[in-house]
């Protein structure tokens, strides 16, 4: 009986497990929004100081950048500063950054 009860919990919990969703690398986020920021012809800038060399700072300036555009810079959770002068950018592609809690300039 004993033997029986542990069976099904171990089908339970093996159920259970591979049921759970398994994230993502948080690295994937940032990659995607570097090659996508790079394939319009903008850069990127990095905090040297910290551990993982946040993105701190993007310029979009004088590139094809569309609203859509934006919602990879959601991944970017340390951004400071996004230069977006002279886009196709608009304030409804704004909302995809409203949230970072970081961003303290736009232009």
């Amino acid at each position: 009986m004993t033997s029986r009860i542990a069976l099904i919990l171990s089908a339970v919990l093996l159920a259970v497990a591979s049921a759970t969703p398994v994230s993502a690398d948080p690295d994937d986020g940032r990659k995607e929004a570097i090659a996508a920021i790079k394939r319009l012809g903008g850069s990127v800038h990095f905090d040297e100081q910290h551990p993982t060399k946040a993105i701190i700072a993007v310029n979009l300036e004088d590139t094809d950048a569309r609203d859509s555009d934006l919602e990879l810079m959601t991944t970017l959770s340390r951004l400071k500063s996004l230069n977006l002068n002279r886009t196709d950018v608009t304030n409804a592609g704004l909302k995809h950054v409203r949230a970072l809690p970081g961003l303290e300039t736009v232009n």
